[in-house]
């Protein structure tokens, strides 16, 4: 019986010394958990706001807990964000999404916890100044590492373990003595500790032990009470913290919402003032435009060619200054989004005719040829027809304004769903550094550029958001010397397409150029046509090619732009001999640097047309056509006329009609009276919109036209 009872004995002992050391580990690294993820919540700022000050101050909180060797903190990729104490080397881990033991050796644990901020899933847009106060999900932004030393624990369950063996042993010795008296008092000790502490790591409470029984019993209860008032205090000091914490983040929080609101009202209030501010910017550069234009008419009246320079240079900066407001008003629009999409269904036509009639002119200030490509069909486009054309001014300007003595070129095609906008030109070309941030709001290409070109550096950033605006994109290619090729591309309603070809009365039709590239703008357009063309050049002209030919139903097309030969007015004047004498329909395209004025004002009984650059589809068919029945026809540039809901006010019109101007800016109403006083027509001023209702009601007033401020009071 001494036997089975010291065996139960020691049985006994080495079940509760079990018990004590797991329940103790299970304390210490619960303990260590909390002192983890403690640190995780602390660091959340400090990532949040790349601060290695505050998140050294909550690692050396950390680092003065008891048993904590080391601290770490990661960032969301593992990077190596601040660490403190003696970090031991090991192998990478795999990322923790909750609070785990990544390693554990004999002397130490490493533990690893996720630090997760609020975020608000329902948000499709982010913010500089939004909040995550809408809870939906967590997000990881980083990790906090906690090495945790197993020196205590050692200890405690190496105390424990002896303690333990020495009563056990104690036990047996004293068995045969004390059996009958001491058996009963020291097993219900030994089980109501064990119970204890069983209920200890089952409840999770840090629950005392009654310190009865045998003095060894005591002296474990007492050791076990210990551990659970130590455990007891850390738990405080970590509410404490966590407390502390909660508040920290509830201030920044604050802050941060009223940086925000601050922000957004700042940029609510530019867009106001952008706004309004737009009409009072205009104004007066307006003002200055007309007033320069009305001056330089009468120096020209007086020949006074030094101020009509001045002038001029006047004029053109002013224009430039309202080039620069409005660029910087679109973009303030776009950027506080205020900017919207009038797409309506327009001609192509139309906005290329428009184009041409803004960028022929640019082009001849370099001496570049300007060239138009485009399909025969005539589509509509479903876009907004302002921002489409602004974005083709702002490319072609461009291509004009850094090419010189080359070409430009408009290229148009589609497909059914898209149209193809491609603007080549053959001037000094982008690097690949360049093409890189051509977009770029206030970005040009080099500062020695920018002062040779001028500019404010916000065409194409503009260009590039309208045409995103459109539903499109937009692209570069360039190389330095050789040009470059800006294309973007717009959408085309499915049925806009009208594909009913011209008829002309044509057996063939000759065309002679002598560059490539005019020739095949020529060529696609009179292919489109489906008419039959036999390309020519000067020598077999002037070698008898129509001796022998009836040309009743041909024509003769003469596009001698490129034609390399010193007397080019010897050679028109050649072929003009060889198309009268065979009374050959022919039709003369401009010649850059050439004026053909002294053979318009002859006569050529109706044979010979010339057609102003550069070629587009709607010109060269008026030509065509005017030829074929017998009337020559001279294609000038656009004309401006005055056009009102009763129609054209013609010139014998002008004495009789009546403007009236609503106008409330003194400067402007002197300006339109003056341009309108040249044109000879009559007009009467309204200060506001009232006197203008006043006016418009009046019987005896019978105004075809109102040139109206929008914006006045």
């Amino acid at each position: 019986m001494v036997i089975a009872i010291s065996l139960m004995t020691i049985v006994i002992s080495f079940v509760t010394t079990t018990g004590v050391n797991q329940q103790y580990r299970q304390l210490m690294l619960k303990n260590s958990f909390q002192i983890t993820e403690g640190l995780a919540k602390q660091a959340v700022f400090s990532l949040l706001s790349g601060s290695e000050q505050n998140a050294q101050e909550a690692m050396n909180q950390v680092i003065g807990f008891q048993s904590v060797l080391a601290a770490q903190l990661l960032s969301e990729n593992q990077d190596v964000f601040l660490t403190l104490g003696k970090y031991p080397t090991h192998e990478k881990t795999v990322p923790a999404s909750h609070t785990i033991v990544t390693i554990e050796t004999p002397s130490y644990w490493l533990i690893q916890t996720p630090i997760k901020v609020l975020a608000d899933a329902t948000s499709d847009e982010e913010s500089e100044f939004d909040l995550d106060i809408g809870i939906q999900e967590e997000q990881i932004i980083g990790y906090a590492e906690v090495v945790y030393s197993k020196e205590y624990l050692i200890e405690a369950q190496t105390q424990v373990t002896l303690l333990i063996s020495i009563v056990g042993i104690a036990s047996v010795a004293l068995l045969g003595i004390i059996l009958r008296f001491g058996l009963l008092k020291l097993f219900k000790p030994l089980g109501d500790l064990a119970h204890t502490m069983q209920k200890a790591e089952t409840s999770g409470e840090h629950i005392l032990a009654e310190t009865s029984g045998a003095k060894e019993v005591q002296n474990m209860a007492s050791a076990y009470n210990s551990m659970m008032k130590v455990l007891d205090q850390q738990d405080n000091d970590l509410k404490r913290h966590r407390d502390q914490l909660e508040k920290e983040v509830d201030i920044r929080t604050a802050e941060l919402v009223e940086t925000r609101d601050a922000a957004l009202t700042a940029s609510r209030h530019k867009s106001e003032f952008m706004a309004n501010m737009s009409h009072e910017l205009r104004t007066p550069i307006q003002s200055i435009i007309g007033y320069g234009e009305l001056v330089t008419e009468e120096l020209e009246l007086e020949a006074n060619f030094e101020l009509i320079d001045d002038m001029d240079k006047i004029s053109k900066n002013a224009q430039r200054l309202l080039l620069m407001i409005n660029s910087l008003l679109d973009l303030a629009k776009i950027e506080s989004g205020k900017i919207d999409v009038n797409n309506s269904e327009v001609s192509l036509k139309d906005i290329i005719n428009n184009i041409t009639d803004t960028v022929t002119p640019l082009s001849q200030i370099n001496n570049n040829q300007f060239i138009i490509e485009q399909n025969n069909d005539i589509f509509r486009l479903v876009v907004d027809k302002e921002k489409l054309e602004q974005v083709l001014l702002n490319l072609l300007s461009n291509a004009c304004k850094f090419t010189k003595n080359g070409l430009v070129s408009l290229i148009v095609y589609n497909d059914r769903s898209r149209v193809y906008f491609e603007i080549k030109d053959s001037g000094i070309g982008l690097s690949a550094e360049q093409q890189y941030y051509i977009f770029d709001e206030f970005r040009q290409v080099d500062a020695g550029q920018a002062r040779k070109f001028s500019g404010t550096g916000l065409g194409l950033a503009i260009s590039k958001r309208f045409v995103e605006l459109m539903g499109g994109g937009i692209s570069v290619s360039s190389e330095i010397g050789k040009g470059s090729c800006f294309s973007f591309t717009v959408n085309v309603t499915p049925d806009g397409y009208d594909i009913e070809l011209p008829s002309f009365e044509l057996q063939q039709v000759f065309v002679l150029s002598d560059h490539k590239t005019i020739n095949k703008s020529l060529l696609i357009q009179l292919d489109d046509w489906q008419l039959p063309v036999k390309k020519l050049t000067v020598d077999e002209i002037m070698d008898g090619f129509f001796d022998d030919m009836i040309m009743d139903k041909s024509i003769l097309i003469v596009d001698l732009n490129r034609y390399q030969h010193d007397d080019i007015e010897g050679c028109v004047e050649g072929i003009i001999k060889v198309v009268t004498k065979k009374n050959i329909k022919c039709l003369f395209i401009e010649i850059n640097g050439f004026n053909f004025n002294s053979f318009i004002d002859r006569s050529f009984e109706n044979s010979i047309a010339f057609l102003s650059r550069p070629i587009l589809p709607n010109k060269l068919q008026s030509s065509i056509r005017g030829l074929l029945r017998g009337r020559t026809t001279v294609y000038h540039g656009p004309k401006i006329e005055i056009e009102t809901k009763g129609g054209i006010l013609e010139a014998d019109e002008k004495e009789s009609a009546s403007v009236l101007v609503a106008e409330d800016n003194l400067v402007n109403q002197k300006v339109l009276i003056s341009m309108l006083k040249k044109l000879g027509v009559r007009a009467d001023i309204a200060n506001n919109g009232s006197e203008a209702l006043l006016a418009l009601s009046e019987p005896d007033h019978n105004y075809r036209l109102v040139l109206m401020d929008c914006q006045m009071p």
